[in-house]
């Protein structure tokens, strides 16, 4: 199953698989975590990962929740139902090999044009 409509009031032109992308990718760039770094922890390709990334192939229910332990976020965070990343080991599951910078995500400095520009780009 995966998620491949846009959600209401949400990045408007972006649909939900790419949201979820954009969140993860800013995850990955604060951890400073590669495509390839993500897809072995999951199990994926490189093309894989990069495929969800850019919203091409969706997000199943088992990826997200696999994607939400490896970057030591809640899959409500991924899909956009809580708005920022949780505070530090607020998330049982989270790898102590990431020691990572939980500020606001970059996606919230950007309008949604300029994501829609960034995501169609990658």
């Amino acid at each position: 199953m995966s998620i491949n409509t846009a959600l209401p009031g949400e990045m408007d032109g972006l649909t939900a698989d790419a949201e979820v992308g954009l969140r993860v990718h800013t995850l990955m760039w604060e951890r400073r975590m590669t495509q390839a770094q993500l897809g072995e922890k999951l199990g994926l390709s490189q093309t894989g990962v990069g495929r969800r990334l850019r919203g091409t192939n969706g997000w199943s229910v088992a990826d997200l929740r696999a994607t939400a332990r490896v970057l030591g976020v809640t899959v409500a965070y991924l899909v956009g139902e809580e708005g920022v990343n949780p505070t530090p080991g607020s998330v049982k599951s989270q790898p102590s090999d990431y020691s990572a910078d939980h500020r606001a995500p970059v996606v919230s400095l950007f309008s949604r044009r300029e994501l829609a520009r960034v995501a169609a780009a990658h």
